[in-house]
């Protein structure tokens, strides 16, 4: 599952007081994106938090604006069980810190594989920055020899990325949802949604809006 949260507080808040949500009965493992915090401290304490929840947490820091407002932020949350295994890969985003992150998963019903959560800037379609981001998940693939499974906030629509020479390049395939999965009072738009290694993309059967 792949949500953008645009808060942890407020996230964390309401499930609190409402319980863990439904649509993450069946769900493993999370990629969320603009968490927002920004220092290690406010990432271990969310961390324990959801450690008392039955979630394992990998939080990469939010980055902090000249206005002192937060950027990105994202992380993997994954759920505790003897059948999912997690290691640090020692991957390096470099100037991207706050828009990926990712381990290495081995779980019993798939192949050892590279799980990564990635927020691409806004608004800047496929800029050489966002192709940046792009390229270091499909770098990182060819590093490690393990297929990918990544969730993210794309703030690209899926065509547009599929457009372009990224796809066949990277050998990697887009995996969206035909509903939108962003509404303004004047759009909506699919935003979010999956990267997958060709050997797991052959393997869907459907992807959902919850």
């Amino acid at each position: 599952m792949t949500i953008n949260i645009n808060s942890w507080f407020p996230f964390r808040d309401r499930w609190s007081s409402e319980g863990e949500p439904a649509e993450l009965v069946d769900v493993q493992v999370m990629m969320i994106q603009e968490h927002h915090l920004t220092t290690q401290e406010l990432c271990g304490d969310a961390q324990e938090w959801l450690e008392q929840r039955g979630w394992r947490a990998i939080l990469g820091c939010a980055a902090k604006l000249p206005s002192g407002k937060p950027s990105g932020g994202v992380g993997l949350l994954i759920r505790q069980s003897d059948a999912l295994g997690i290691t640090d890969p020692g991957l390096s985003p470099g100037e991207f810190g706050h828009r990926l992150l990712a381990v290495r998963l081995a779980a019993e019903s798939l192949a050892p594989c590279l799980v990564v959560a990635a927020y691409l800037g806004v608004n800047a379609g496929m800029s050489e920055y966002n192709r940046s981001i792009l390229s270091t998940i499909a770098q990182w693939q060819e590093a490690t020899q393990l297929p990918v499974i990544a969730g993210a906030d794309f703030n690209i629509a899926p065509r547009t990325v599929a457009n372009s020479d990224f796809p066949t390049r990277s050998g990697l395939q887009l995996i969206a949802p035909d509903a939108p999965t962003y509404r303004t009072s004047k759009a909506a738009t699919t935003l979010d949604y999956f990267m997958l290694a060709t050997a797991f993309a052959e393997r869907v059967t459907s992807v959902r809006v919850l």
